[in-house]
């Protein structure tokens, strides 16, 4: 995705709706990122885990003085949760037509269809 500095403000707002919350993190680099927790429970102490999570990662390309287009990238990114099996699972995807619901839906079946078989598999 790619976007003006005027209108990443809308993109951002529909986030903040679907209640993702915005943090400097620098997991890949981003000046920062959007992310939300889902299939979120509590254990036994009450901390919440979770089953994966979703990040929408800026980067702003104006900082560099010959780069052309719009200056505000950002990858869709979906994180599993840490399990006794890996460590961690990603899924990066860079797509100019991608939206937000288009990706939740992906990962939430990237999560069941192959996530949840995968670990399956390592648990034998």
């Amino acid at each position: 995705m790619r976007f003006n500095k005027e209108n990443v403000s809308e993109f951002t707002s529909e986030l903040e709706k679907k209640e993702y919350k915005r943090y400097r993190g620098k997991l890949k680099n981003e000046e920062y990122g959007y992310w939300k927790s889902f299939g979120v429970n509590k254990d036994e102490f009450g901390d919440a885990t979770y089953n994966y999570q979703i990040a929408f990662l800026f980067y702003d390309h104006s900082k560099y003085p010959k780069f052309v287009g719009e200056p505000i990238g950002v990858q869709c990114d979906f994180v599993l949760n840490g399990t006794d099996e890996i460590s961690r699972l990603d899924l990066s995807i860079n797509e100019d037509k991608m939206t937000v619901d288009v990706f939740e839906e992906l990962c939430k079946d990237f999560y069941e269809n192959l996530c949840v078989k995968f670990l399956k598999k390592l648990r034998k």
